[in-house]
C-alpha cells in the first residue's frame, strides 16, 4: 500500500501542494513554533507516550564541523542548528567507517564493522541479525524507510523489518538540481523526492504509531537547488550549498510534524554516516581512510519538547551508541550482542564518560576481490590513532593530540612512542574480537550490471583488481 502511494504519480501533485507552505518556511530564517519545555530528567518518561513516533534521519556523507552547531562559521545548517539549540547535542561523535554500507551495518545493528564483517561491497547483512525495525515492527509501530542510496538496498539486507522500504519515484526535474560532481553514471532526482514521500507518509498514518526511516543523499553528490546555493561556486563551496539544501528539507518535514502536531510525541535523531575530505591528508571524498573528516559526524536528538538549554555531551560517543539509546528511551528492549551502549545515563549525567575508545574501521580493498587491508581509527578522549597493519612499520602508524590538533595534522608516533604503541595495542585487540553469532562469514550477493550502474552514479569504482 505505502509503495503505491509513493511510486504513483498522482501523489507527488497531491503533495507538492501540500508541501508548499512548509517550503515557504525554509526559504526564510527559521522561527520554531512556541512548544512545551521539558526537564531533561523527563527523558524518563518519554517510553509512557502511547502514541509515541521516532522519525530516524540520516544524512549521507555529513561532517560535523561544517554545521554551525557544530562551530562552522557559515550557516550551512540554521534548521539543524535550531533543533540542537532545544535538544541534546554529541560534540565528539564517531561514525564506524566511512563508505556508506560497513558504516550503516555498524549504525542499525549497534556492532563494530569486526563484529558484524559487512565489510566488502557484496557482503549481505544476515536475517539473524535483529535490526531495530524489526522491533519497531513487533512493537505495534508502522514501519517505513525512504532512501535513495544503493548500498542499503534491499539485496543488501538493509530492508528487514520494515513494512515498506522504498526508493522513491523521481520526481523532480533534473534541471532543478546542480551537482557539482560529475561521474559517468547520475544518480537521478533529488531528496526533494524523499522529502515528498516522507511528508505524505507521516500525514497518511498521523493517527498511528510509527518509525520513519529518511536517507538524505544530496550532500554525498553534492547537490542542490538554485536558490540554496549561497556560498559560491568552487569544490568545497558545492558541499555547503548541498548542506543547506538538506537543511531545507529537513525544514519541511519538521515543519509538516509541526502543522500536524506531531512533535509532542517524537523523537526525532539526525545522524549521519561519514563525512567527506577535502585534501586534509591528500585525499578527496571518503572511503580511503579514517581520519576525522570522514569518521566525525553530527548526532542531535530532539526530544518531544524543547529544553530551555540544549545538553551538548563533551564525552566521547560513537554510532554503535545510537539505537541502543534509542530503544531506551522509548522503552523497547535492545537488540542483542551490541558493542555500543545506551548514552541515556550519560545524557542524564549519571554515568562516567565513555569506557574506552572509539573505533573506526575501513577495508581499503572493499571495492574489489583482494584481500583483506584494514585499516582502523582508534580515538581516545586526547588522542588518536590511524593504523595500517599491513603497511610497513614506519609508514603504518599515526598518532595525534586532538587537545592540540583536532584536524590530526601532526603526526607524533615518533615523539610518542610508548603512548602510540598503547593504542596499536588497542587496535590489534580490536581486529581479534570474534564475530557476533550471527555475524561469521557473511554472505555476498552479485551485484547485477543495472544495479553496479546505480551504485557507480555515487562515484565509487567498483570491482575489479
Amino acid at each position: 500500500m505505502i509503495k503505491k502511494l509513493l511510486d504513483s504519480s498522482w501523489f507527488y501533485y497531491a503533495a507538492a501542494a501540500l508541501l508548499v507552505i512548509g517550503y515557504a518556511a525554509t526559504q526564510i530564517k527559521i522561527e520554531l513554533p512556541a512548544r512545551d519545555h521539558g526537564e531533561l530528567a523527563d527523558i524518563r518518561k518519554i517510553a509512557e507516550i502511547e502514541d509515541l513516533n521516532v522519525v530516524f534521519i540520516l544524512i549521507d556523507t555529513l561532517r560535523a564541523d561544517h554545521l554551525g552547531s557544530y562551530g562552522y562559521e557559515r550557516e550551512t545548517s540554521p534548521i539543524m542548528d535550531r533543533l540542537a539549540e532545544t535538544g541534546i547535542r554529541f560534540h565528539n561523535h564517531v561514525a564506524q567507517s566511512t563508505w556508506t554500507k560497513t558504516s550503516m551495518a555498524s549504525l542499525w545493528t549497534g556492532t563494530y564493522p569486526v563484529t558484524n564483517e559487512i565489510l566488502r561491497f557484496g557482503h549481505v547483512l544476515p536475517e539473524e541479525a535483529t535490526l531495530p525495525a524489526e522491533l519497531f515492527r513487533k512493537a505495534g509501530y508502522r514501519t517505513a524507510g525512504l532512501y535513495r542510496n544503493g548500498w542499503v538496498g534491499h539485496e543488501f539486507g538493509f530492508q528487514q523489518g520494515f513494512e515498506q522500504y522504498v526508493r522513491p519515484s523521481t520526481a523532480t526535474s533534473a534541471a532543478a538540481v546542480e551537482r557539482a560532481k560529475n561521474t559517468p553514471h547520475q544518480l537521478l532526482g533529488s531528496d526533494w523526492d524523499l522529502t515528498t514521500s516522507a511528508v505524505e507518509f507521516v500525514t497518511r498514518y498521523r493517527e498511528d504509531k510509527f518509525f520513519l526511516y529518511v536517507h538524505y543523499m544530496d550532500i554525498h553528490q553534492f547537490a542542490f537547488e538554485e536558490d540554496s546555493a549561497i556560498f559560491g561556486s568552487g569544490y568545497e563551496d558545492a558541499y555547503d550549498n548541498s548542506i543547506h539544501w538538506t537543511d531545507r528539507n529537513v525544514g519541511t518535514l519538521v515543519a509538516q510534524l509541526e502543522k500536524l502536531e506531531l512533535m509532542d510525541n517524537t523523537l526525532l535523531v539526525i545522524a549521519a554516516d561519514h563525512g567527506e575530505a577535502f585534501m586534509e591528508h591528500g585525499n578527496e571524498g571518503h572511503a580511503k581512510d579514517v581520519h576525522a573528516e570522514n569518521v566525525e559526524t553530527p548526532a542531535i536528538f530532539v526530544l518531544p519538547w524543547f529544553l530551555e538549554e540544549p545538553r551538548v555531551i563533551e564525552e566521547l560517543t560513537e554510532n554503535v551508541d545510537l539505537w541502543p539509546t534509542i530503544l531506551d528511551i522509548v522503552g523497547i528492549e535492545p537488540v542483542d550482542e551490541t558493542d555500543g551502549r545506551s548514552l541515556v545515563p550519560l545524557i542524564l549525567g549519571e554515568a562516567d564518560p565513555h569506557p574506552g575508545p572509539a573505533y573506526a574501521h575501513l577495508d581499503r580493498n572493499w571495492a574489489n576481490t583482494r584481500p583483506d587491508n584494514p585499516t582502523i581509527g582508534v580515538r581516545t578522549e586526547d588522542a588518536k590513532l590511524v593504523w595500517w597493519p599491513q603497511q610497513p612499520r614506519h609508514q603504518s602508524r599515526y598518532y595525534y593530540d586532538i587537545n592540540e590538533d583536532p584536524g590530526e595534522q601532526i603526526d607524533l608516533h615518533q615523539d610518542e612512542p610508548e603512548a602510540t604503541a598503547a593504542l596499536v595495542e588497542l587496535a590489534s585487540e580490536y581486529l581479534e574480537r570474534g564475530p557476533a553469532s550471527w555475524g561469521a562469514s557473511p554472505d555476498s550477493v552479485e551485484v547485477d550490471s543495472m544495479k553496479l550502474s546505480i551504485l557507480r552514479a555515487l562515484g565509487y569504482v567498483i570491482g575489479g583488481e
